[in-house]
């Protein structure tokens, strides 16, 4: 198992390289996959190293790679998939040799006879023919066809993938397999929705480069979230979780973007500000309702809320500076309040610091020294005297 990953490592590198080496007459392109094919060499080259534990922890990430590695090395990518099959075997016999009893997510021994391994691999031959023909198909007839019939002929493999998906689960009982073949019919969903909006089959106005590009987008984010989050809740893959709950605060932040394209007869600093509210409320709004989990919240706050104060910051108006301090303030407060928030909380210290800088700038030059002492120091003392009362109140004896 470790030297098909040392083999589809070395293999990368060397695709990788002629990948770099055609991007000098090609485009920048070519240049990204081959820098993208000559990464993935080396981290299967370093995942061959790994022990088994380690190796069976990377099991998805190596799932993923074979995944994404298919349009561009499709001989490795098939090395990949294969071998995530065998990680879970390894990793089953390396605990037996402790005298371990191995169990599959159901609490039931995992066994997979040889015969199932054989149609396995037949299966995965088989799709890497279909691959190989749908590009062929891709570089000397895709032009020749309608828009609509492209986009069925790529929903027509989304439903062959979960086709397979839901044979290999039902009759194959072999879960990477499975994975793999779910997560390429949702690529392939994907991008059919996506191609609606590309060739404009929905009108004018709800496609790219039309008026309603935002919420296009949003729409197409938010079935990705939707399909990251079937996978999450399906397979138990933590990794779809994050990918769902970013994809929604992205559809949310591109619903207010298209808010503030609409011609509204208010002023532009009304509508930015009231655009943003409506993304920080929809993603408080589903941080407490939808996520559960307290670590995938923490992120989500922590990198939404300085984004959209960021995109304010440096507008020298007052209402603007009203509305950047009160929600600092209020991230200060949150974040002294829930202790496990500690990011969130320096983040409201700094943006508060910003703004009053940003907002004062042609002041500072202005006002004398002593007057920056005098703040420096008060605000210095008051952090200390918040500090030693909240520790007195911790040490008091009830």
């Amino acid at each position: 198992m470790k030297n098909n990953l040392l083999v589809a490592g070395i293999f990368n590198i060397i695709v990788g390289c002629l990948w770099l080496f055609a991007s000098f007459e090609a485009s920048t392109a070519a240049f990204v996959i081959g820098a993208f094919v000559l990464v993935a060499g080396i981290m299967n080259i370093i995942y061959s190293k790994l022990e088994p534990e380690k190796l069976y922890e990377k099991r998805n990430i190596i799932l993923i790679w074979g995944i994404l590695l298919l349009p561009f090395s499709l001989i490795s990518a098939i090395i990949l998939l294969v071998d995530c099959d065998k990680i879970k075997s390894e990793y089953a016999k390396y605990l037996r040799e402790q005298d371990v009893k191995v169990l599959d997510e159901n609490n039931q021994n995992v066994k997979v006879s040889k015969e199932t391994k054989k149609l396995d691999i037949l299966l995965k031959i088989g799709i890497a023919m279909v691959s190989v023909s749908g590009i062929m198909i891709a570089t000397t007839s895709w032009e020749l066809m309608t828009d609509f019939v492209k986009l069925i002929m790529i929903a027509l493999i989304g439903v062959l993938f979960l086709g397979l998906s839901i044979f290999s689960d039902k009759k194959l009982k072999i879960r990477g397999t499975t994975i793999t073949y779910w997560i390429l019919s949702m690529i392939a969903f994907s991008i059919s929705i996506f191609m609606l909006g590309f060739y404009q089959m929905l009108g004018d106005w709800f496609a790219f480069n039309g008026n309603g590009e935002c919420f296009f987008i949003a729409t197409l984010m938010t079935c990705i979230s939707a399909f990251s989050y079937i996978t999450y809740k399906k397979f138990d893959m933590e990794s779809f979780m994050y990918f769902s709950y970013f994809g929604m605060v992205s559809a949310i932040i591109l619903v207010a973007a298209g808010i503030t394209k609409i011609d509204w007869d208010i002023d532009e600093v009304y509508i930015g500000l009231i655009s943003r509210s409506i993304v920080l409320a929809l993603t408080c709004l589903l941080c407490a309702i939808f996520v559960k989990n307290k670590k995938a919240n923490y992120i989500t706050l922590s990198i939404v809320i300085p984004i959209v104060l960021l995109s304010l910051i440096f507008e020298v108006n007052v209402v603007v500076a009203l509305y950047v301090g009160i929600i600092a303030l209020a991230m200060i407060i949150f974040g002294f309040i829930k202790k496990e928030y500690k990011a969130i909380f320096v983040e409201g210290i700094v943006f508060l610091i910003l703004n009053v800088v940003i907002q004062l700038w042609e002041f500072w030059g202005v006002l004398p020294v002593w007057v920056y002492l005098l703040v420096g120091g008060l605000s210095l003392i008051g952090i200390v005297t918040v500090k030693e009362l909240s520790k007195s109140k911790e040490n008091k004896p009830e």
